[in-house]
């Protein structure tokens, strides 16, 4: 049995100011804001009324207005998270237009909702790719928000690592924000993000956070680094304790203890993920490493696939310039 999407109320008028009480689009420019209202409808979902089931159809990106949404779980129906105003609903719109619903969405409240139909976004897709761009950044900082009052952290996490896995989203960007991420999660002060490049090998650094030293070199080599070099002849993840690194030689990234992950794509490395001086705890749990590790899996695939498209980009910018 197919699922039920939304079909309820419509304003298909849209006022551009309704977006400055949404956090998520402060960092648009007006001219963007009045391009997204075009296209937006309003819909409003009386309380108890489920929004979206299972096998339903993502036929649009969702933001809420005003009220409050309940997810449940597919098969238990247990509520897993729940959104408010400026929430993103039915984020993976944006990634495969063809996918459907996995779980319940239930107007806990009357809702009112603002919605980008899926043909309009592929409109902008084609036609404004900084649009485009920027809506996929605006999500991923909204789940990174949603951190704070989801259930369950792990799938809200897989959601975003999907979201960065857009061609869109530069590895900076993918880095600093998938850093944001793991860092409020797991609880540690600082981290980097680095992708690995097989024909200089060498680490290179495309994102920290944290108190970090910034005027270091952008690279580190594997044949001298004692941390992340160890990740090509050992590609594990690696718990470093506060009384392990005290006796070992120090590093301008890891401070007083470390979780260190490789990034791996069809058991090659990609790069390396590393999270450093634990907050809540003084030292990183087996359950932060276990959490690390399903993350470094899902990335290393998508860092896999960004390069590959990167040098075929070059590859054709260099024939262009042979050929003329």
């Amino acid at each position: 049995v197919s699922g039920r999407s939304i079909s309820f109320r419509v304003n298909s008028m849209v006022d551009k100011n309704i977006f400055s009480g949404l956090p998520a689009f402060s960092s648009l420019s007006n001219e963007n804001i009045a391009l997204l209202a075009e296209i937006a409808e309003i819909k409003t979902i009386p309380a108890h009324e489920n929004i979206f089931t299972p096998g339903a159809k993502r036929d649009a990106l969702g933001f809420v207005l005003q009220g409050v949404v309940e997810i449940l779980h597919k098969h238990s129906q247990e509520a897993i998270g729940t959104l408010e105003t400026g929430d993103a609903l039915s984020e993976r719109v944006l990634i495969d237009a063809n996918d459907k619903h996995t779980e319940t969405a239930k107007a806990l409240t009357e809702v009112s909702l603002v919605l980008f139909p899926i043909h309009h976004l592929k409109k902008i897709q084609k036609e404004n790719i900084n649009l485009y761009a920027s809506l996929q950044t605006l999500l991923i900082d909204d789940c990174t928000d949603r951190l704070y009052h989801a259930n369950n952290k792990l799938l809200t996490i897989y959601r975003i690592t999907t979201l960065l896995n857009q061609d869109a989203v530069s590895f900076p960007d993918m880095g600093l924000n998938l850093l944001k991420i793991i860092l409020d999660v797991i609880r540690a002060e600082t981290g980097i993000f680095t992708t690995f490049n097989a024909y200089t090998n060498r680490f290179h650094i495309q994102a920290s956070v944290g108190s970090l030293h910034k005027d270091k070199d952008q690279t580190i080599s594997p044949d001298s680094d004692p941390y992340i070099g160890t990740l090509i002849t050992s590609p594990r993840i690696k718990a470093l304790s506060s009384i392990d690194y005290s006796s070992r030689k120090a590093v301008w990234y890891i401070k007083k203890n470390a979780l260190i992950a490789p990034l791996l794509s069809e058991k090659k490395i990609t790069g390396a993920l590393v999270l450093s001086n634990k907050l809540s705890t003084p030292e990183f749990t087996k359950n932060n490493a276990i959490l690390l590790h399903i993350i470094s899996q899902l990335v290393g695939g998508a860092v896999a696939e960004k390069m590959r498209l990167q040098e075929q980009q070059a590859e054709k910018e260099f024939k262009q310039v042979y050929i003329n």
